[in-house]
């Protein structure tokens, strides 16, 4: 059995790829034991690669954190792409963003 969904906003976090996911899950169970599951992705592209869509109503917001981004793209070119990352925390033996 093959189930799929198609979302129309790109996600770039982990979790968020766990959520889809798990709603599309819990969305066509049927209480049956579950010998394999798999999830798969498709038109996956880098991040810095990818532009985004500016909104009318929300584009002011994505304009005022230009300057943070310009910075973060200077640091990068500067030092790595590893020099900035999100930060991560521990929380019973589990990783979460």
């Amino acid at each position: 059995m093959t189930r799929s969904q198609t979302i129309s906003k790109a996600i770039s976090e982990p979790n968020d790829l766990f959520h889809y996911s798990a709603v599309l899950f819990q969305k066509h169970w049927n209480g049956e034991p579950i010998r394999l599951l798999g999830v798969a992705t498709l038109q996956v592209s880098h991040q810095l690669q990818e532009e985004e869509q500016l909104d009318l109503f929300t584009y002011g917001e994505q304009a005022k954190k230009e300057p943070l981004y310009k910075a973060v793209e200077s640091l990068r070119e500067k030092y790595g792409d590893n020099i900035i990352q999100s930060g991560l925390k521990k929380q019973r033996g589990k990783e979460e963003r």
